[in-house]
């Protein structure tokens, strides 16, 4: 996927870089603001992270200010400041770097894909048409690369039974070359373990197109028109379950969807569970509401969507989501240990949801005009977040608890720049509160917020309850009206 330079990332990333160095000025905000809705004419401008590929090592050179974003041969990722030209990563213990990469503003820089690196040249070449993928998947070995030739696929079920594929060896590859259109009742199910899918070209398909449960797959570079079933927002056009850990979804675009979009859903029926999937260098754009509840683009729940104490370890980073408006919950998050990190969000009736439980993390990501983040649950951590003129009156709403969401508990909200008439708000997100959010930590940010209009909106016995609302740094007015509605 080529995406274009970015003018907004390059403007917000220097903000949330330098936001821990020194205290912003109204002067220095305004500016990036007017920067901000100046670009918004054109969504190609936010569509547009160009990523460096450096070379594996744990220093070296870098450009400008930007974060280096690190990766390890299982997933992790870690980030080195840019600082007079160079990186160095001062811990990495006994961590061997596979992937190394920077957000860049320089234009014409493609991404590199380490997905199927190690094993292209020893793989054994496979070409069919679409409706002989079917007869030879029985016959398909670790190694095996699988290209499609032209054609269509539909209404057609293709199954990966758990003895294709094996989690030591290499991949099985099912190459799409993008010229192959799925669609109708096309539906992917894969029990194979270190199955991936690349280069696929979904076009008005139904939901359920992919259902994993097997460990180690991956989707990568491939295009998502329109997925799903309108009479089912509730249902999904992937889903991660079963025993499927350790799965890849990078580099896709998601446009239009009429379901939701990924699920990351715990398996009750059994021991094993979705852990460590990796949901990044995605773009989720175009989504259309169709009905009062359904078609968030990523939903990490328990059994039929509800809570879950499982610690699923899944990371969402670098993934840029555009006029998702199916759903007010763009990202949902009903589980444990889910890390949400670098992202942008732009332009759109619609947040991430701290839905409950806890020991999420909530860092390093853009949201421009869009609804509140929502934080609910206990020891979560929102830091060094970018929140820009949402679209209520408040940038973060801190959630009492009630019948459908439990109290924020025991939460650190710092080092982020909230840019709104007020910047945070303590209330329950229905009625009747039944607990009051208590023993959160609220430092280090700095609120541009209207004159006149407290910070913090809250009742009293809400607000004695936190600590830390004193050392925020209170700034003046920011967020203009006619950003709102500028088209």
């Amino acid at each position: 996927m080529q995406l274009g330079t970015s003018f907004i990332a390059v403007a917000l990333l220097q903000f949330l870089l330098s936001n821990t160095c020194h205290a912003l000025s109204n002067a220095e905000v305004e500016s990036a603001v007017e920067e901000i809705f100046d670009t918004r004419t054109s969504p190609k401008l936010l569509l547009g992270w160009e990523r460096l590929t450096l070379d594996a090592s744990d220093s070296g050179l870098c450009k400008g200010i930007f974060d280096v974003v690190v990766e390890d041969i299982e997933g992790r990722s870690l980030t080195a400041p840019c600082h007079n030209g160079k990186w160095k990563l001062h811990d990495t213990r006994e961590r061997i770097i596979s992937k190394i990469s920077q957000i860049t503003n320089t234009a014409s820089i493609s991404v590199k894909d380490f997905s199927n690196s190690e094993s292209a040249s020893t793989n054994h070449m496979i070409s069919v048409t679409p409706k002989d993928l079917v007869r030879i998947i029985p016959t398909l070995k670790p190694g095996d690369h699988v290209v499609l030739s032209s054609g269509t696929l539909s209404d057609t079920d293709v199954l990966f039974p758990a003895n294709i594929g094996t989690a030591e060896g290499p991949p099985i590859v099912i190459d799409a070359s993008i010229r192959v259109v799925i669609s109708g009742n096309t539906r992917f199910k894969v029990s194979g373990e270190n199955i991936s899918f690349t280069n696929f070209n979904f076009a008005d398909v139904s939901d359920q197109a992919i259902t994993v449960t097997g460990r180690g797959f991956s989707l990568t570079h491939s295009q998502f028109d329109k997925c799903g079933d309108p009479l089912k927002p509730e249902s999904q056009c992937i889903m991660l379950t079963g025993d499927a850990s350790n799965a890849d979804i990078s580099f896709n675009e998601f446009v239009g969807s009429q379901s939701m979009t990924i699920k990351v859903r715990e398996n009750t029926g059994g021991s094993r569970q979705p852990l460590n999937a990796r949901i990044r260098y995605n773009v989720f754009r175009d989504i259309e509401k169709l009905s009062k509840n359904g078609q968030e683009p990523i939903q990490i729940a328990g059994q039929n969507g509800g809570q879950s104490g499982v610690d699923f370890a899944t990371h969402i980073e670098h993934n840029i989501f555009y006029k998702t408006n199916g759903d007010r919950e763009t990202i949902s998050l009903k589980g444990v240990g889910i890390f949400t990190r670098w992202n942008v969000f732009y332009d759109m009736d619609a947040a991430p949801n701290f839905r409950g439980t806890g020991s999420n993390e909530f860092s390093g990501n853009v949201m421009i005009q869009t609804r509140p983040l929502r934080v609910a649950g206990n020891g979560n951590r929102v830091e060094r977040n970018f929140i820009a003129c949402p679209l209520q009156s408040f940038a973060i709403l801190v959630s009492h608890g009630s019948k459908g969401y439990p109290a924020a508990t025991n939460s650190t909200i710092s080092n982020n720049i909230l840019i709104a008439r007020s910047a945070m708000r303590f209330a329950g997100q229905e009625q009747p509160v039944t607990q009051l959010a208590t023993g959160n930590l609220i430092e280090n940010n700095s609120f541009f917020t209207e004159l006149n209009n407290p910070a913090i909106l809250d009742s009293p016995q809400g607000q004695l309850a936190n600590s830390g609302n004193t050392d925020n740094m209170l700034k003046s007015a920011l967020c203009k009206r006619k950003f709102k509605n500028t088209d």
